[in-house]
């Protein structure tokens, strides 16, 4: 029987198992500094540096034993496949997975923590610029405001010294035209309600239809019940008075007085009361014209 070929270059299945191990070690001391994996072998090659001069005693070694740290544990490799010499590697005991999910929590909390506290500095920062841009529109926008009521003001003036103008120009035509009486006391009066827009623009331009408008005011309405109550007359018969009360006055009016003066002769007592509240309305105006009421038309 041929002998067996042997291969004494194979390592052996110890051999193997120690290389193993050398590679687990290697990949657990990631951490080592390059000067603590160098002051290692040094000490195991007998550095004159780190060996001692004279041989350890049993009890030397039992208590360097003793006094190695807990969480390594010695491995030995005799890796003599390839004539390596053999040593010791101390390998760190592997985490457990309770352990390292609690220090994947404990990074996640830590990251969520960092995260929420740049939020709230992103916030915080994007808050202030908010504000500050809020502040400064409201100021622009308070500047444009004043000028615009400055401006508005400004126009109220003029239009007001324009309608001004306008009412003594319409006076003095009055007087001029010797209509200076009640008759035009109410075209003066309805005219002015179209300056101050009491009449709307759809309203036809005859007086009567102005002073039908302006008697549908609560200020008319008010004064109305007043004289209504003061001279003892009956509301529905009084404002029945109202749809004809100018035609009334167009045929009767007289006189061009320096004061619009109301004649009870020339009206009806019914008449009258309409005329009063309508002369009464326009004199508490801006601009208004002042009137009286008399009895008789004097006698010359």
């Amino acid at each position: 029987m041929a002998p067996a070929i042997g291969h004494p270059n194979l390592p052996s299945p110890q051999q193997l198992l120690e290389q193993e191990e050398f590679k687990w070690y290697l990949r657990f001391q990631e951490d080592t500094t390059e000067e603590e994996d160098k002051f290692y072998f040094q000490s195991q090659e007998g550095h004159p540096s780190t060996t001692q001069k004279h041989p350890q005693s049993p009890y030397d070694v039992q208590t360097s034993a003793l006094n190695q740290p807990p969480h390594e544990k010695n491995a030995t490799s005799n890796l003599t496949a390839r004539g390596t010499p053999s040593r010791s590697y101390p390998i760190k005991v592997l985490p457990s997975t309770q352990q390292l999910l609690k220090q994947q929590e404990e990074r996640w909390n830590q990251r969520l923590t960092d995260y929420a506290s740049e939020c709230r500095e992103e916030y915080h920062r994007q808050s202030l610029e908010y504000l500050e841009k809020l502040y400064r529109r409201s100021d622009e926008w308070h500047a444009k405001s004043d000028e615009k009521n400055k401006e508005i003001l400004k126009l109220s003036v003029q239009i007001e010294h324009l309608i001004c103008d306008a009412l003594y120009g319409k006076t003095e035509v009055m007087k001029l035209e010797e209509n200076f009486n009640v008759k035009g006391a109410l075209e003066h009066m309805v005219y002015y309600a179209k300056l101050r827009k009491k009449i709307g623009t759809d309203c036809p331009p005859e007086t009567q239809a102005g002073l039908n408008e302006l008697a549908k005011a609560p200020e008319f309405t008010k004064v109305l019940h007043d004289e209504v109550a003061s001279r003892g007359l009956e509301l529905k018969a009084v404002t029945s008075c109202i749809a004809s009360v100018y035609n009334k006055v167009l045929r009767r009016a007289r006189g061009n007085d320096y004061i619009i003066t109301l004649y009870k002769e020339d009206y009806t007592a019914n008449e009258g009361a309409v005329l009063a509240a309508f002369l009464r309305m326009q004199s508490e105006w801006s601009y208004g014209l002042k009137w009286r009421e008399e009895a008789n038309y004097p006698l010359s």
